[in-house]
């Protein structure tokens, strides 16, 4: 199973999505108008989207 976690560093919040879709939604984009490699590339510096695979669980040690 993969999960993505979301960094937006302009507004310094960070969520776990389990799409693609999601991710970009969460973003502000629609998947039917950019493909997932564009917007990988658009969001650069202000977002940061990191794959997680498989069972590990995510846990914040610190909040802000």
């Amino acid at each position: 199973m993969k999960r993505y976690l979301k960094v937006d560093f302009v507004d310094r919040f960070s969520s776990i999505c389990d799409t693609k879709e999601e991710v970009m939604e969460g973003c502000g984009y629609f998947i039917e108008e950019i493909t997932w490699e564009d917007f990988l590339e658009e969001i650069e510096g202000e977002f940061e989207v990191i794959e997680v695979k498989g069972g590990c669980d995510i846990k914040w040690l610190t909040e802000d």
